[in-house]
């Protein structure tokens, strides 16, 4: 890997957890510039402001995972019911794979993270906005196949039924940051099974 490349990533994941850990207001670029190993020259070779490298940090960590999850999906084969198990278990897979460090104000982090995204980066709104109605447009190409191939009942509002499948699994996702005593990943494969009931054909 470039040595340039090496630095920015190393810069990029230093950032990060410190957003995490700390909120992107509180974080100052000296200790940007320390936990990075750097000098500020060094930093602002590669970032111009503190603002960019936030800007960057939030789509490195924050939207490329949505858009992973959503190529896989429609990547995945199998039935409607396979493609739709696959993203619940993806979702209970996003802490794992979002958060190296275990430590619960990280995890908890994440969700402030995307909240100061809001309000620190203008254009995050309309970037988390374009993914989610990607995910949406994806799951609901999943049910109308579904409904093609007579696995879910005719006359299924896919648009409704997508919009309440991601609504679920991402209000998990908010609600185990809270409470950590939630079986993520049990309580969404109840939540898609009794989704599943509700949209499938009736056999």
């Amino acid at each position: 890997m470039e040595k340039g490349k090496k630095t920015r990533d190393r810069i990029l994941q230093a950032a990060y957890q410190l957003f995490l850990r700390e909120g992107y207001s509180e974080v100052t670029l000296n200790e940007l510039v320390a936990a990075a190993g750097l000098t500020k020259g060094g930093f602002y070779h590669h970032f111009s402001s503190k603002d960019e490298l936030f800007a960057e940090v939030v789509d490195r960590y924050l939207l490329s995972f949505y858009r992973q999850l959503r190529d896989e999906i429609m990547k995945t084969g199998g039935s409607a019911r396979d493609k739709l198990k696959t993203l619940c278990g993806r979702v209970c897979s996003l802490p794992a794979q979002l958060l190296e460090d275990e430590r619960e104000e990280l995890k908890f982090g994440y969700y402030i993270l995307i909240f100061q995204g809001i309000k620190h980066y203008p254009r995050f709104v309309e970037k988390l906005a374009s993914v989610y109605r990607k995910m949406r447009h994806a799951v609901e190409e999943i049910l109308l196949e579904g409904v093609q191939k007579g696995e879910l009942r005719p006359g299924l509002d896919c648009e409704a039924a997508a919009f309440q499948i991601i609504s679920q699994a991402e209000g998990a996702l908010f609600m185990w940051t809270m409470d950590k005593s939630i079986d993520l990943a049990g309580y969404n494969r109840k939540a898609f099974e009794s989704i599943w009931d509700c949209i499938s054909r009736p056999g």
